[in-house]
């Protein structure tokens, strides 16, 4: 995926609208790990709610079958799910973000997903697409599961 240094405040909410600041969400694990520790925040859950937001509508394999279209070239809808997922690194550089909206124990999902991204970008493939789907199913899981565990 090609890589941007932008910011990612403004292109989130300008691809997303804007969620704004919301309650942080608990970090628990080992002391000492990378990113873990007791009594420790996600430091933007906001963007973690957006990417949350763009892994929902990458799992509906329906939408995003749709929104590749035939030929394999997208959409405007698609395009917006990609760039927010690439500016943010959220799957180039998935361990980068544990501590600001990701946890240790999602880094491995965001790297399949990358992975699948990395298979399905310039193919109309719709097996390598579902690929994408599956895998951002898995990583929606996993966050959905960590947010309901740190409530």
């Amino acid at each position: 995926m090609r890589r941007f240094m932008v910011d990612a405040v403004a292109i989130t909410t300008a691809l997303l609208g804007a969620v704004g600041p919301g309650p942080a969400i608990a970090v628990s694990g080992k002391p000492g790990g990378p990113g873990m520790g007791s009594d420790k925040h996600l430091a933007t859950p906001w963007l973690r709610t957006q990417v949350a937001e763009a892994l929902r509508l990458l799992a509906n394999a329906d939408w995003l079958i749709t929104r590749l279209g035939i030929d394999g070239s997208g959409s405007e809808a698609l395009d917006r799910v990609l760039d927010l997922l690439d500016d943010t690194g959220a799957v180039d550089e998935p361990q980068r973000q544990v501590g600001a909206f990701y946890l240790d124990a999602e880094v491995a999902y965001a790297r399949s997903l990358g992975r699948a991204l990395d298979g399905a970008l310039g193919s109309n493939d719709p097996g390598r697409w579902t690929e994408v789907s599956r895998a951002a199913e898995h990583l929606l899981a996993m966050l959905d599961r960590s947010d309901e565990i740190s409530r």
